[in-house]
């Protein structure tokens, strides 16, 4: 047995309103624990069942669990060798596998819990292994815009140097458009989270569960393979679709959940609520005079006094989801040309799609002024041509709204814009080619985070259709990054970086960011030191067809674009960050955050956005 604890906490919200009352997630986090319990994990639940779990209640509760300093020996305090983090709620996902989990007073706070920023944090403890399970049982309430809710990773800074990320489990309910489900009993000690129920027969060693490979165990992988293939038949008895996001990486050496060897019996396990009886079509007559509604169609949750009025235990039925019709409305024909045509030497061409760029801030080395294609401007010279190099411009537009941009030279910018703030952000890089006028991979990319549909489990096919591009188009390796990190690959971020330096591209700042890789600020200049990579075995046949997906990468230094994320969701990593982050970090950088309006890629109001040049040194030019 490995040194160290073996830790579950068990977080459950059955009340976040406006969001309905979850009876199941209290019933679901009582069965876990007892799970885990009775398999020798120390277990902390952290439920609303006799008090409210609020943001501050979690930030206290929380870092009492995780290891400490001791501070006349300088030793890890309690190490956790396998943490497991299990949350029953209310929750979605935006953007490129950006997780929310909603506490109690979320409404008021307008605060919710990151996930992925509380994965990174968790590294700074010196854990082993981490594990991560959520049953986030619907998405937001309508009428609440999903961008107003500030993301919090809930951690500050652990006490351990963090360089790599240790192997990350992860099971988690919702995938299409975030949904997940609660079925509904008799009485409320009856209601079971659909997703959990499945979850939790697996751990116990249900058949189908048990490793071929490992007999009488469940393992990482065979616990996955068991939720990829028995949560759509148990959805499916309910009329649902359920299709789980699972990662499982624990090493095949440490990776075992349950043994039937040494484990307790079971104890007597709750029953699923009976499936709805099959739909009736109503009789032509009466659906052709409109009398009656159609009954095929899909219907909402019910309330539980509809559902017992019925006398009918019914569950969720899934809403109709579809992705954007036409991804090409985000770059849209009237700013081709200025895309097509080719910057001068070692400048950049940005252009809008949306209100008018008024005036672009700048340092003073850089020069700007209007572009001959319509509404397009030119900065630069930002490098000597050829050579790797950023400039950081702030773009002002007609209604107020300020977007900071890394100008990389030879590159057409796009900047496409709603009410809110840039929506989406196009390169193209034209030593890498002429860019196509018909969408590519940033649109179709938008368009999935759009829907929610750009996941964590497609990251190793996905974000290798990305990376293939991410030279000519560097927001591709920003989104793949994100994808990586969401599954805990630190060292496919890594070649990334490597590869961008490589090619004589300075680093996206985000990628630098979830790569954990120091930083060294040289002047106005951010440097980072990439570490080697070793070649690592392909995981699926796409990743096999392209070396460079899993190949060995020598350590290399480069520069980086923008000091700044260029999507919203990377500034949680800010606050408060880990040792090798906070080499990254120019100073009040995350004081900025405060000031972001809830737009997918960094956009600000004037005041956020007089902030942001004063901290970079930029002036205003208006013509």
């Amino acid at each position: 047995m490995p040194d160290g604890r073996r830790v579950a906490v068990i977080v459950a919200v059955a009340d976040a309103r406006p969001a309905p009352y979850l009876a199941g997630a209290l019933n679901a986090a009582r069965e876990f624990q007892a799970w885990a319990s009775a398999l020798g994990y120390e277990t902390w639940p952290i439920t609303d069942e006799a008090k409210p779990v609020t943001m501050a209640r979690l930030q206290a509760e929380l870092p009492a669990i995780l290891p400490d300093r001791d501070p006349s020996s300088g030793s890890l305090r309690r190490p956790i060798h396998r943490l497991i983090v299990y949350f029953a709620g209310h929750g979605l996902i935006r953007e490129a596998e950006e997780g929310l989990w909603l506490l109690s007073d979320w409404n008021d706070a307008l605060r919710a819990v990151a996930v992925e920023p509380l994965k990174r944090r968790l590294y700074g403890f010196g854990v082993d292994q981490i594990c991560i399970i959520a049953d986030a049982c619907r998405e937001l309430p309508g009428g609440v815009p999903l961008s107003e809710l500030a993301a919090d990773p809930v951690l500050g800074r652990g006490p351990v140097t963090i360089d790599k990320a240790p192997p990350v489990d992860k099971y988690i309910a919702a995938q299409d458009g975030a949904q997940a489900y609660a079925i509904v009993g008799d009485s409320p000690d009856q209601d079971r989270c659909l997703f959990s129920g499945v979850l939790i027969d697996g751990l116990w060693g249900a058949d189908g569960a048990i490793s071929t490979l490992m007999p009488g165990k469940v393992t990482s992988r065979s616990l996955g393979t068991y939720l990829e293939r028995e949560a759509p038949k148990r959805a499916l008895a309910y009329r649902l679709k359920l299709n789980p996001s699972v990662t499982p990486v624990f090493p095949d050496d440490d990776c075992v959940y349950f043994d039937k060897g040494s484990a307790p019996p079971r104890p007597p396990a709750a029953p699923w609520p009976p499936p709805p009886p099959p739909p009736q079509r109503p009789d032509p007559l009466v659906r052709r005079f409109g009398v009656q509604a159609d009954l095929d169609l899909p219907v909402g949750e019910p309330n539980r006094e509809e559902a017992e009025s019925d006398g009918e235990p019914l569950g969720l039925l899934p809403p109709t989801f579809t992705l954007p019709p036409n991804p090409a409305k985000f770059l849209p024909p009237e700013i081709a040309p200025a895309l097509q045509a080719r910057p001068p030497p070692g400048h950049a061409t940005l252009v809008a799609a949306g209100p008018e760029i008024v005036a672009i801030h700048s340092r003073a080395d850089t020069g700007v002024e209007r572009s001959p294609s319509p509404g397009a401007w030119s900065v630069g010279p930002i490098a000597p041509p050829y050579e790797p190099g950023s400039a950081p411009v702030l773009v002002e537009f007609s209604d107020g709204v300020l977007c900071p941009i890394a100008a990389y030279p030879d590159c057409s910018i796009a900047i496409v814009r709603d009410a809110v703030g840039a929506t989406a952000i196009s390169y193209h890089d034209h030593k890498f080619g002429v860019p196509a006028l018909t969408p590519g991979s940033t649109e179709r990319a938008i368009a999935e985070m759009e829907a929610g549909a750009l996941r964590a489990d497609a990251a190793v096919n996905y974000a290798v259709e990305l990376r293939d591009q991410k030279h000519s188009n560097p927001v591709l390796g920003v989104i793949s990054a994100y994808l990586y990190d969401a599954i805990s690959d630190t060292d496919s971020i890594r070649r990334m970086a490597a590869f961008y330096v490589q090619s004589g591209q300075p680093v996206p700042y985000d990628v630098a960011l979830l790569a954990l890789v120091r930083g060294e600020w040289r002047g106005d200049d951010l440097w980072v030191q990439i570490p080697e990579v070793p070649a690592a075995q392909p995981r699926s046949d796409l990743e096999l067809d392209n070396p460079w997906a899993f190949q060995a990468t020598l350590a290399a230094i480069g520069r980086v674009g923008g000091a700044w994320p260029w999507m919203r969701q990377g500034w949680a990593y800010l606050d408060d960050p880990v040792d090798v982050e906070a080499t990254l970090i120019r100073p009040a950088l995350a004081e900025l955050a405060r000031d972001l309006r809830p737009a997918r890629f960094t956009s600000f109001g004037p005041q956020g956005g007089q902030g942001f040049a004063r901290a970079f040194e930029l002036s205003k030019i208006t013509a």
